[in-house]
């Protein structure tokens, strides 16, 4: 009987380890299930990112490369403003030569005026002394002196004295 208690207490003890054996190995199994899910969520983890990276990677090629476009066009545009503003330097360089030329001609004009005025005037005053003129020469006494006398008497009938 002693031998049937222990066998028996044996069995029941190979029982309560088999049974903690069984309890153990389940909970292996969940473990390396879990372990294996987050491995997986790992693994899905880095192709996202991956993925986002590639995208990331595309994004600034793109805008490297719309930069660089941009970058070239300012090039462009800065000789272009440059090209101008030696253009409108030139304009301005000839716009001061032809003032200048044209206030010299205006005072070539002013005194070319003056001179036709001068001379207008002269003419009127010979075309006033030509009756006296013609008046002395017909009676003969035309003399030096004469002359004065009727550029001062033409001058003062017409009011205007040189």
């Amino acid at each position: 009987r002693k031998w049937q208690e222990q066998v028996e207490a044996l069995e029941e003890k190979l029982r309560k380890a088999s049974q903690d054996l069984i309890e153990e190995r389940e909970k292996t199994l969940k473990l390396q299930a879990a372990d294996n899910d987050g491995r997986l969520k790992a693994a899905e983890e880095i192709v996202k990112l991956k993925g986002e990276n590639q995208g990331l990677q595309k994004q600034i090629q793109t805008l490297t490369a719309k930069l660089e476009s941009a970058q070239e066009k300012e090039g462009e545009l800065r000789a272009e403003l440059k090209t101008q503003e030696e253009e409108l330097l030139n304009v301005q360089e000839g716009y001061i030569h032809l003032t200048e030329e044209k206030n010299t001609l205006k005072d070539l004009n002013s005194k070319y005026e003056d001179q036709v005025d001068y001379l207008t005037q002269e003419l009127k005053e010979a075309k006033s002394i030509k009756p006296i003129l013609q008046h002395q020469r017909s009676r003969g006494s035309i003399t030096s002196g004469s002359l004065g006398k009727a550029k001062a008497k033409a001058s003062t009938n017409k009011g205007w004295a040189k």
